[in-house]
């Protein structure tokens, strides 16, 4: 994010995984974002890879993620986070 004049502006979001994640991982496919107001309403999506590393195997499940948050423009908090 930055801002711009008074207000902020989302340019680019990125997200990863955190933490001890055994099994799965995270993968961020694209985002769209809109403006509603004062409010920037970001949608994240990606897969989560369920993986198991015996014998060879890999990745066994794969689910389709979506998040979304929203940002209130004159400030730049996060005023809502949900996985949708």
């Amino acid at each position: 994010m930055k801002k711009e004049g008074t207000n902020w502006i989302v340019t680019d979001i990125t997200s990863s995984d955190y933490g001890v994640t055994l099994g799965w991982e995270w993968n961020q496919q694209s985002f769209t974002q809109s403006t509603s107001g004062n409010e920037i309403i970001v949608d994240v999506y990606g897969f989560i890879d369920y993986n198991i590393l015996i014998d060879g195997l890999g990745t066994l499940y794969k689910k389709k993620q979506h998040y979304q948050l929203k940002i209130n423009s004159q400030t730049g908090k996060i005023t809502y986070l949900a996985k949708k």
